[in-house]
């Protein structure tokens, strides 16, 4: 039997075979990428297997206290955008955040930085690094404290750099603690004005761009000539240091003048500096004194606490004529710890150049000596006045303590002097009263004093006026000028004549009979440019027995000086000058000679003037150490000058 083959499994075969082979099937192909972070943060990714050519993006973020530096493979792209295409590592790099520090220095110092824990490039620190500052102070200076970004007295310091800080080292001079470099007196000389005045004196003065700066008002000015409409200046001699609330830093009170648009065009200003010779804190008052306002310490309440007695000349003439105002009585202020005052006016109006202060009658509290000088007189004959105290600060006032005022009242002769002071110079327990005159001077007058007739007139000449007089103190509370002595006042070597302004007291030799040195003024032969256009100092040596000798050409370098008839000083020139200091400036045991004040004008400051140039005015231009140092006994003028350019 035949078989046949089936055609549809010929047409399958046929099918079959004209198909291809089957297709070849690629692996995928993955890489794997490593993602690590250094210390300080972490990554948004720790890697993984990717396919080639994937692009995979990481974020670094930084831990509190540190910054992202950078990829290992260079990048600082953050977000980092990564292409795999082989097999890497990367790693996110972090870094402890640096702080800056800055430090500054005010004062004179250096301070030195020790490093305590971690590192530090050029002026910034790890975040985080203990830094220990050193404050070291020149010599002469004393650290105060850090301010900035801490505060504190420690010194050293440790601090944490965390963030940017800024520390500022102050230093400044030593507090001036008030010490008393003036004599020491006995009881009864200790309580009398001028001694207060000088017992507080600091042992330099007070310089005109201080004042200019610290003291004086100075409103809505003009610079280029320096015309204020509001303008108040602390001028020579007005002004004293105390301490009035006791806490043993020096403070100054003074009298401003009015010289707003002009000199002397209305009532002044007191001024309060609380401690004036370290951070000084000013504070003004309204005066009933428009001109020449000078003041005397002493206590004058017996309370124990020193007041503040204010004189004046209040009816000064103007230069044009006329006068300032009207007389006024002298004011007592009465000082609280915390700076006010309460003001008490005692006796009748008065003018006067200088008063004294001490215990007339000796009861144990202080009396005052009023040598009135009247400018304004209207027919007034002037005569001492003696104000007596009750104890509480209660005067009687009289005339009579002087035993010839009614003499010179009769013969319309003013017994006016410009220097009153006060001491026992014969050490017989009673105070003795220096008034102080010119070299020379003769007053001519005429009075009925022929008893058989009445009408007759005679006339005399005195000089009551010359010299320097010493009225003896004694148990009778007067003063005559029949127990007096007189110092003689010598020409300036140009032919001029002297003019006292005040005397203060020394033990040269140390004999126990004090000295007087007094300083004053010329009055030009011409008259021309004086007084006030020049100046002395003169030394009078006490003999012990009511005598004195003048020993000023043997004793100091420099006792005369003037102005050449010009009317104010140069650069160099030494200014007039109302008192005198006997203070240890140099701290070396004996007492040398110093102005209280000797600077006032105006100052211009190269910043706010046309000149380009710091210049000054008038009496400007000394120095705080201006003095006459005592040599072993010889005075040797210091004739320091502040450093402007006129």
């Amino acid at each position: 039997m035949k078989h046949f083959l089936n055609p549809l499994f010929f047409l399958l075969l046929v099918i079959s075979c004209g198909k291809d082979s089957p297709e070849t099937v690629e692996s995928v192909i993955t890489f794997n990428l490593t993602v690590t972070s250094s210390t300080g943060g972490k990554v948004s990714s720790s890697g993984g297997p990717f396919e080639s050519g994937s692009n995979v993006s990481i974020t670094a973020t930084p831990d509190s206290e540190y910054v992202f530096v950078n990829w290992s493979n260079g990048s600082t792209d953050n977000p980092l955008s990564v292409t795999v295409n082989s097999n890497q590592t990367i790693t996110s790099n972090f870094e402890k955040r640096k702080y800056p520090l800055t430090v500054s220095i005010t004062g004179s110092g250096t301070v030195s930085e020790k490093i305590i824990s971690a590192g530090k490039t050029t002026t910034e620190y790890t975040s985080g690094s203990l830094v220990q500052l050193t404050a070291v102070p020149l010599e002469q200076w004393v650290f105060k404290g850090w301010s900035g970004s801490i505060n504190s007295t420690e010194n050293p310091i440790q601090l944490s750099v965390d963030q940017s800080k800024t520390i500022i080292a102050t230093f400044d001079l030593p507090d001036v603690l008030f010490t008393n470099k003036t004599p020491r007196h006995s009881t009864i000389n200790s309580n009398i004005g001028n001694i207060k005045n000088n017992y507080y004196h600091p042992g330099h003065i007070l310089t005109s761009d201080f004042i200019y700066n610290t003291i004086d008002i100075r409103e809505n000015c003009d610079c280029t000539a320096c015309n204020c409409q509001v303008k108040f200046n602390l001028l020579n001699n007005t002004s004293r240091y105390f301490d009035y609330n006791n806490d043993g830093l020096l403070d100054l009170f003074g009298f401003l003048q009015n010289n707003s648009n002009g000199y002397s065009v209305g009532f002044g200003k007191y001024v309060l500096v609380d401690d004036v010779l370290n951070t000084p804190d000013v504070s003004y008052f309204d005066s009933n004194v428009w001109f020449g306002g000078r003041m005397e310490i002493n206590d004058f309440n017996g309370d124990g606490t020193d007041d503040i007695l204010v004189y004046h000349s209040n009816d000064h003439d103007d230069g044009a004529g006329g006068f300032y105002t009207d007389r006024s009585p002298l004011e007592i202020l009465y000082f609280q710890p915390d700076g006010t005052f309460s003001t008490v006016q005692v006796g009748p109006d008065t003018s006067l150049h200088e008063l004294a202060s001490f215990d007339i009658d000796n009861d144990g509290d202080i009396d005052i000596v009023n040598a009135e000088w009247w400018m304004n007189g209207q027919g007034n004959i002037e005569v001492p006045l003696f104000y007596i105290n009750d104890g509480s600060g209660n005067f009687t006032v009289n005339d009579t303590d002087f035993l010839q005022a009614s003499f010179y009242k009769e013969a319309g002769i003013d017994y006016s002097f410009t220097g009153v002071d006060a001491f026992d110079l014969d050490n017989d327990g009673f105070i003795d009263l220096i008034i102080s005159g010119e070299t020379d001077s003769e007053i001519n007058y005429c009075i009925y004093d022929n008893p058989n007739n009445q009408f007759e007139q005679n006339c005399y000449t005195t000089d009551f006026k010359e010299s320097i007089r010493i009225f003896w103190g004694s148990v009778s509370a007067t003063f005559s000028e029949d127990n007096s002595s007189r110092l003689p006042l010598p020409y300036y070597a140009n032919g001029n004549e002297k003019l006292s302004y005040g005397v203060n007291f020394v033990d040269l030799n140390g004999d126990g009979n004090y000295d007087i040195v007094n300083i004053g003024t010329n009055i030009p032969i011409d008259g021309n440019y004086g007084p006030n256009s020049g100046g002395y100092i003169e030394l009078y040596q006490n003999n012990g027995d009511r005598q004195f000798t003048n020993i000023t050409d043997q004793s100091i370098n420099v006792s005369e000086w003037d102005y050449a008839n010009k009317r104010y000083v140069d650069t160099g020139d030494i200014p007039l000058f109302y008192d005198i200091g006997v203070v240890d400036v140099d701290n070396d045991g004996d007492f040398d000679f110093i102005p209280h004040t000797i600077n006032t004008g105006n100052l211009l400051f190269k910043s706010t003037n046309d000149a380009g140039v710091d210049s000054y005015n008038w009496q400007t231009n000394i120095g705080k150490n201006f003095h006459w140092r005592n040599d072993g006994g010889y005075f040797t003028l210091v004739n320091d000058h502040a450093d402007y350019e006129n």
